[in-house]
């Protein structure tokens, strides 16, 4: 089967997943016992008196399988509610906040391959020597702290006792520096701080914008790289046990081509699922980090719902998860095809 084949087959699959997540969350919107799904579409002014006109707009008085009809018309059209933690509709809610998780997600991510692969290279090369040794007692120390342990330490070190002993300090909190906001005007395309500071030509609010995504992305990195250096490292391992890599050593290559010609590309295919489930994951929201850092994006949105009993918000998150772990996972497939031509769809 041809790539663009799969690719299609894949893209009408991920209707199905897309369309069983929908009906689950229709559920629970619907047939859980204690919600009413009249106060997805009202907001805390609306008053009783229109009520029973919603009811009768949305068709919340007919048949279930009547209401999962028009629902579905409803999501289609980007009409998934009405949030009352975001105070704004659930399409608007993630219009918004989507961008800043993005952002975030991108640079933990750069971060965390730009440090993972290549010490789990290295602990492959110098496996049982102290190179092996000292990855992995950083490796296995950085994914076993808690995010919000490792939040508030760098939050602590980077900018409180940098700042009390008069040094230059990151900021603790935030996207951007409300000075560098009154005195800087960007135009926003894509809600991503750093790539509309860029699109703008606005130095001082990428500066401001970069300095800010420091610390969250470092600790978002730094829990998630331990678990690829890992991969990382048993793929090459394995891979460089094989007969190719020896019959290329024994032809007198050199070593750089045959760790980063013939090995490192087929050690790549397992890491590349943990880094796509990773991706998934950050993207949907990293609650905590974002939480401890004021970063106003998915997942401090999807902390704000669940403690405010937001049905509405958190069915409208699930949906947007979903939707992002789907396509991440086609994003991989089509990565193993590019990594390695011997894959057969």
């Amino acid at each position: 089967m041809k790539l663009s084949s799969f690719i299609l087959r894949r893209l009408i699959l991920l209707v199905f997943v897309l369309f069983g997540v929908a009906v689950l969350v229709f559920l629970l919107t619907r047939a859980a016992p204690g919600i009413d799904p009249i106060f997805a579409y009202v907001t805390p002014n609306t008053p009783s008196s229109a009520y029973p006109v919603i009811r009768e707009q949305h068709h919340l008085n007919d048949p279930l399988y009547v209401q999962i009809w028009y629902w579905f018309w409803d999501v289609l059209h980007g009409d998934l509610g009405y949030s009352p933690s975001a105070g704004m509709p659930v399409s608007m809610a993630a219009a918004i906040f989507f961008p800043a998780t993005a952002e975030l997600t991108i640079a933990a991510t750069i971060i965390s391959l730009s440090v993972a692969i290549p010490l789990g290279i290295l602990s492959a090369l110098k496996s049982n020597k102290w190179q092996d040794h000292a990855t992995r007692l950083f490796v296995m120390t950085s994914s076993s702290m808690a995010v919000f342990w490792l939040g508030l330490m760098l939050q602590f070190v980077f900018f409180y006792l940098l700042r009390v002993n008069g040094l230059p300090s990151l900021p603790p909190a935030g996207r951007i520096s409300p000075d560098v906001l009154v005195s800087q005007s960007i135009t926003h395309y894509t809600g991503l701080n750093v790539l509309d500071s860029v699109l703008n030509g606005n130095l001082p609010y990428l500066v401001d914008s970069l300095s800010h995504l420091v610390l969250p992305a470092t600790t978002l990195a730094l829990v998630s790289m331990g678990l690829t250096a890992r991969i990382m490292r048993s793929s090459m391992l394995e891979v460089l046990g094989q007969d190719y890599i020896t019959m290329a050593r024994g032809k007198g290559l050199p070593e750089r081509v045959v760790i980063y010609k013939h090995a490192f590309k087929n050690a790549m295919l397992p890491t590349t699922t943990v880094v796509g489930l990773s991706f998934a994951s950050l993207l949907s929201g990293a609650v905590l980090t974002e939480k401890i850092f004021a970063w106003n994006g998915m997942g401090s949105w999807a902390a704000n719902a669940a403690l405010a009993n937001d049905t509405v918000g958190i069915i409208g998150f699930t949906l947007v998860t979903a939707t992002i772990f789907v396509c991440v996972n086609l994003v991989v497939d089509i990565v193993y095809a590019i990594l390695d031509p011997r894959i057969s769809y």
